[in-house]
């Protein structure tokens, strides 16, 4: 999906090797990528940490998790009404106090793995 959003900013939500692989496919087309993860190191390998670290157009956001999508209505040339992302809302979760942060961004994607929990199920 990311090609949709060519020449446009983007977020990545997570912090392992899915995530990082995402942000680093997603900078070589994406105008600016935001990487949002919840805790202050990544879980992911040393080479796809430094390979994102090293990447000017990757914005790591350490401490940070999503607490609201924002939308907005666009009107699509055939006439019909789209809602499309219009920015995420973040908290800190190492201090709770701070103000959240508005991202205008076109896309989030999120990135947190493709083993999903489902132990407590069984």
């Amino acid at each position: 999906d990311g090609y949709v959003f060519k020449g446009r900013p983007c977020a990545v939500v997570g912090g392992g090797d899915t995530a990082m692989e995402e942000a680093l496919m997603l900078s070589r087309i994406c105008s600016s990528v935001h990487l949002i993860h919840r805790r202050d190191s990544f879980r992911a390998s040393l080479v796809l940490q430094q390979r994102v670290l090293g990447n000017a157009n990757i914005k790591v956001m350490w401490n940070k998790q999503i607490a609201k999508y924002v939308g907005k209505e666009i009107t699509l040339e055939s006439g019909e009404q789209q809602t499309t992302l219009k920015h995420i809302e973040l908290d800190d979760t190492a201090d709770p106090s701070q103000e959240r942060i508005v991202l205008p961004v076109d896309a989030a994607f999120v990135a947190i793995g493709h083993d999903p929990n489902t132990g407590l199920l069984a």
